[in-house]
Parts: C-alpha cells; structure tokens; sequence
C-alpha cells in the first residue's frame, strides 16, 4: 500500500507539472499573438508606406499574411522566435526602415537561464582553441578557407568536416553562444561557389578573385566580406586598400596619384557627421587644390542627411534640390512628432489632416547659393548595391552637379520612405520601427525603392572589388 501511494503521489506531482507548463504555455503564446496584433495594427495606422502596400495588394491579400504570419507567432516556442517571425512579416513589405525588437532592458537570471538553455544545447566542434591553432599551424593538407576569420563582427573559425566546412565561435559570449559552438555550414559548390547556411539564413560565398584572405556572403538583399585573421597571407596593395575600406571605424583620405585623391567614408550615422566635417576641414587645402576626387561609400550604413552635407562645396555647381516629403498624419505620429524637437514644425500642419498626409514644406533646397569651386574638377563617387537611405540621399544631391559621376552598381532602394520613428509596445519591453515620410516622388509614381539609383558608369562583377577604385581612377584620369 505503501509504494502505491508514493507512486499515485508521484503521478499527481507530473499530473500538476504538466498542467502548469500547459498554463504558462497558453499565457505566453496569448500574449505573443497579441503582441503581434499590435505590431499589425500599428503598422496599419501609422506608417507612411501603408497606403501605398494597400494599393499594390489589396485588402484580401493583407489580410491573408496577417492570418499567416498569426498563426506562426502562434506556433513559435521563445520569444527570440516570435520577434524573428514578425520581422518577418514586416520585411514582406520592404527590407529597410522597419523593423522590431526587444528593447535594451536588464534581463533578470531567470531571462538569462532560459536564453541560454536555448543556445547551450547547439552543437559543437571536436576541436579546441588550443588544438585548432596548432592544426593550422601544421598546414598540411589545409584548404585556403580553414583559419580564423572576421565575419558578422565576430572571430570564427572555419575547418573542413565530412560535408563541407564548419564554421564555429572561437570563444563565445556565454549568453547566446559558447566556445567552439557551431554557427554555421559551408558546402562548395560545382561552380567553384559555396552555399552558407547560418539558422535561417542562406548566403551565396565567393573568394574574391586571386585572394587568399578575402571571402564574400551574398543573399537577396545583402553582401558582406569575411577576412582572415589566421594564418597570416600576404596580401597586394588593392587588397590592403579594400580591406582597410571595408573595416574602418570612421572615415580617412588618402592621395592616389598628385591629380587624385580618395576619400573613404563608411557610414552617415550622426556620430560619424564630426569626424567627416573635421576630416574635410584638414583637407580643405587639398582638395580646393587637386582636380580629381573619388569618394568611395560602398556597404554603407545610411544615417543621416546632414552628415554628407560637407561634400557639397566640393561638387557643387548649381542649385541642389531634395523632394518634397510628405508626412503621415496619424494621432500617434502627431503625438510622438509633438514630443520631438525635429519634427515640431511640421505638427500644426499634420493636426489639419489626419489620417491622410501633408506636405513638410516646399521642395528642399540643400544649397541655393554659394560659389562654385574650380577644384575638385571632377568628383567620382563609388556605390554598390548595398547603400541605401543616406547614402542614396547623397547621391540623389550630387547627381545634380556637372562635375559629378557615380560609378559602380545599382543602390539598394530604401530612400522614398523615410525619417524612422518607433512605438514601444504597450508592456514596454519591445519596439517597432516604422517610416513617418515618403518623398513626393513616390507618391507620383516616381519612386526609387525597389529600384535604386542608376549609376553613370556600371562596372559588372567581371571586375573584382578590390580593383574598383582603380578603374574609377584610370577613367577620371584618362585625357588628363
């Protein structure tokens, strides 16, 4: 009698366990549903693109990927899942300037524990720090991809396994990830080309021709470059150039030939605007005082407006105008426009339309009126198909001077809407990014996204990466 009481006391425990993770199982995936509500419906009331997805799909049609992507909140075990899955949903809408994520807040332990009983049970490598070094200090039989590399801001390593190449953390953070973790699959390809597999992402990997140390990933909308660490390999002189280009922190000018100079500037944010004007003003000199200038902004971070607004003496030769923006008029957007000093003069105009859009006042004249300098004589500015937002805002300007030409690729089409804004959700934990603008062009029919700006000189991939900068150069300096 007794051992059948333990053992009905036993059952009533795992009966009363079970219940309760069915409970707590419920509760979360309720509140994930209703998070996603929220995002749906915030979207829908606020953001500037709405009514033009609206036109372009339908009601029905938004209507069915609502149901769809609710149903996979539905079904999503963490919430790391649920923010990806309606991420998304958004980005079936555009790719930039929208987003969501959990805001910057203190995770307790228990937050932490379950964070990291989530990511501790991935796989790992059968190697550790210390005997992955010494086997590529060995280098026998090692493939060129096996080593240390810089990829996604983090070291890595890469060794060839049975199907291909892991690539694995080398240290880790502890939280999300741990010492010799896999992260990620390479599988080369018949066309000398590799497939990388990394959670639900996919890229496409190239060597860049005749290099050893510098490696791309390529998906639909995006190009990154990993470089290796370790083993050491000699590079030329363009490889260093590109790689310095494409690691930099800030922006640097550095003289080419005595007709050219070259300025690098890897991003627009805000906190980059004082480096770039100081770097300008150290220059001023020079620049007023040679006849070409190559300004190389490929895989840009966007930013703001104002921080290119240094280059403008030194391409300018007419009056330059931006287009006209038109701001989404929502009782949100009213109110958060009403609390930000940025946007304060456009709210009495906003107030006398809403639910519609008004006009930010007359099309915009960057620089109206000022002296057309005689040097740079000729101003190259090198995009790819990755800038996008400021960067293209830049172009848009500089393409209106005679003395500028764009070379490279088409940009990446994030410019019509604009001016991001963001909605903490109703618990506070989480915010969504949306668009309070969309320029006048788009609303005639005249749009850039999706499309990207044109450049006056394409250079196709027959041309690799590192050779960009002095095929601009040969052509702004032939018949010189």
């Amino acid at each position: 009698m007794k051992r059948i009481g333990i053992r009905l006391a036993f059952l009533l425990a795992l009966f009363v366990l079970s219940c309760s993770m069915s409970v707590e199982t419920s509760k979360e995936k309720k509140e994930r549903v209703q998070l996603f509500d929220w995002v749906a419906k915030t979207f829908e009331d606020n953001d500037a693109g709405f009514k033009y997805y609206l036109e372009e799909i339908g009601r029905d049609e938004f209507d069915r990927r609502v149901a769809d992507y609710r149903k996979k909140v539905a079904a999503s075990t963490s919430d790391e899942e649920c923010v990806r899955v309606i991420n998304q949903w958004l980005h079936t809408f555009r790719g930039q300037h929208i987003g969501f994520r959990r805001n910057n807040l203190s995770l307790s332990e228990e937050e932490k524990r379950k964070i990291r009983a989530e990511h501790e049970s991935a796989k790992r490598v059968d190697w550790t720090e210390e005997t992955f070094l010494d086997y590529l200090n060995k280098g026998e039989g090692r493939s060129p991809l096996e080593g240390v590399w810089m990829l996604f801001g983090d070291s890595v390593g890469i060794v060839r396994s049975d199907k291909g190449f892991d690539v694995f953390t080398i240290r880790g953070d502890s939280l999300t990830s741990f010492p010799m973790q896999k992260v990620g699959k390479l599988t080369e390809r018949k066309d000398g080309k590799y497939d990388y597999v990394e959670g639900s992402s996919r890229y496409t990997g190239e060597w860049m021709p005749h290099s050893k140390t510098l490696f791309s990933l390529k998906s639909d909308s995006w190009k990154l470059w990993a470089h290796k660490l370790f083993p050491v390999e000699q590079r030329t002189e363009e490889e260093d150039r590109f790689l310095r280009a494409i690691t930099t922190d800030g922006p640097f000018m550095e003289t080419l030939t005595r007709n050219t100079l070259y300025l690098r500037i890897p991003s627009f944010v805000p906190q980059q605007k004082p480096a770039i004007d100081q770097l300008l003003a150290k220059y001023d000199k020079a620049l007023r005082g040679t006849a070409n200038l190559i300004v190389d902004i490929r895989y840009g971070t966007g930013g703001g407006d104002y921080s290119h607004y240094g280059l403008i003496p030194y391409y300018y030769t007419q009056t330059i105008r931006r287009p006209v923006l038109m701001f989404r008029a929502s009782e949100q957007n009213i109110a958060l426009c009403e609390s930000d000093p940025n946007w304060r003069s456009v709210v009495e105009g906003m107030k006398k339309y809403v639910g519609g859009y008004t006009e930010g006042g007359a099309p915009f004249s960057a620089a109206g009126d000022m002296p057309s300098s005689p040097n740079p004589k000729r101003v190259a500015i090198i995009c790819n198909r990755v800038n996008g937002s400021a960067d293209e805002a830049l172009l848009y300007m500089a393409k209106q001077s005679y003395k500028t030409k764009i070379f490279g690729q088409p940009t990446l089409g994030a410019f019509d809407f604009s001016n991001c804004i963001s909605y903490n959700s109703p618990d506070g934990k989480y915010s969504l990014t949306l668009t309070l603008t969309v320029t006048q062009n788009k609303a005639e029919g005249y749009g850039i996204d999706g499309i990207g700006i044109q450049p006056d000189f394409y250079i196709d991939d027959s041309v690799p990466e590192d050779q960009w900068v002095n095929y601009v150069l040969s052509i702004i300096e032939e018949g010189e």
